[in-house]
């Protein structure tokens, strides 16, 4: 995702890793709270300012103008916090992708809310509004995007919980920022499915589309890759560029104007 960003809107993408220590004694990945993402994100646009023009000899530097944070998953809800906390005041813009609240501002904080969430009908939504605090604070211009396929389903087989919570549009409602687009697809939801072990490896597979090649381009004849491609053109790099024609079956759908 990183390489196509940087190849089709000419831009430099940093990638940063951080641990997988999670704190449960338990097969629950990337359980750290948001809260730490911000502040390893916040920290790391710090190192780039220093960095690339000390590792380039002075020929290049970073515009301070045109930063923006993409996460996905559990790491879509830490660029949230961070763009609602630690960076407010150090970026343009922030996509979310599945953004998974699970933990924020306590490790696994929200457990339980996101057990009743998985309670409630497949695909529905339902149970998935939580006012956070943080949200109202991001004044960046936030592009949301994730499936239908994943409300109220859980990601990882024989578990008992949706990690991505709260619901996009209850995300996107408690946005104050003017410049805020949403979009959810449909693809892959398949209503003959009624538990959460037949669900579960349809979210798995609407979760991980970005991380292939083929995956990447390919997945939703293309449209989820070129919301994202057009997100950025247009509040990142000012392109000028008309937003995108509703995609067809969309469940959310709202754009901004630049």
């Amino acid at each position: 995702l990183a390489e196509v960003i940087a190849e089709k809107c000419g831009v430099a993408v940093m990638v940063i890793g951080l641990p997988d220590d999670d704190p449960l004694g338990q097969p629950m990945l990337n359980a750290w709270k948001a809260q730490y993402y911000g502040q390893a994100l916040s920290a790391a646009i710090d190192h780039a300012y220093e960095a690339v023009p000390l590792k380039t000899n002075g020929a290049a530097t970073v515009d301070k103008s045109k930063v923006g944070l993409l996460g996905h998953s559990m790491g879509g809800g830490g660029v949230l916090y961070g763009a609602g906390a630690q960076c407010a005041d150090k970026i343009k813009t922030v996509i979310a992708l599945d953004p998974g609240c699970f933990s924020w501002d306590e490790d696994v904080q929200f457990h339980d809310n996101c057990v009743a969430y998985a309670k409630e009908p497949l695909y529905s939504g339902t149970g998935g509004d939580y006012e956070l605090e943080v949200l109202k604070n991001i004044k960046a211009a936030v592009l949301l995007h994730t499936s239908r396929a994943q409300y109220n389903a859980p990601l990882m087989p024989n578990t008992d919980y949706c990690a991505m919570w709260p619901a996009l549009p209850s995300i996107y409602n408690q946005l104050t920022s003017d410049k805020k687009e949403i979009y959810v697809d449909n693809f892959l939801v398949d209503e003959s499915k009624t538990t959460l072990a037949e669900a579960q490896p349809i979210c798995a597979a609407s979760h991980t589309w970005m991380l292939s090649p083929s995956g990447l381009l390919e997945h939703g004849g293309g449209v989820p890759i070129n919301v994202i491609l057009s997100f950025t053109r247009r509040h990142l790099l000012g392109s000028g560029e008309e937003p995108m024609e509703k995609p067809e079956g969309a469940v959310e759908w709202e754009t901004a104007a630049c």
